[in-house]
């Protein structure tokens, strides 16, 4: 367990981001990812890929490209910078999902069926 731990700080330490802005991201309270992160209680499998996705990280373990997996609920906060990162996107309950490119004074969202096409577009603005 304590490896695993070590690769999801090191990601985030990687990609600048603090435990705060990863539960803003997981739409949780930062106190329940300090817990798991530096407790290292109750990181299962799923929640491990869940997090590394959200810190901008494939499911693979491939670098992302920067593209951070965020709740809708986040979105406010990205068009106001306040939050990292200039590729993000959301899953909507029904599938679909959602890209955003936030950078400088360009603020784009755009609706996709599939992952695939929305990385393909968030990365053709780089």
């Amino acid at each position: 367990m304590a490896k695993v731990i070590e690769l999801v700080l090191e990601c985030m330490k990687e990609k600048k981001m603090s435990q705060t802005e990863l539960a803003k991201s997981l739409g949780e309270d930062v106190r329940v990812i300090n817990q798991q992160l530096n407790r290292q209680q109750d990181l299962k499998a799923e929640r491990f890929l869940e997090v590394m996705e959200h810190i901008g990280y494939r499911v693979e373990i491939v670098d992302n490209d920067g593209i951070r997996k965020v709740c809708e609920g986040v979105i406010d906060e990205i068009q106001c910078g306040s939050v990292k990162g200039n590729m993000f996107y959301a899953e909507k309950d029904d599938g679909t999902i959602i890209g955003i490119y936030s950078k400088a004074e360009v603020f784009e969202v755009e609706e996709f069926g599939n992952k695939a096409d929305c990385f393909r577009w968030l990365i053709s603005h780089t």
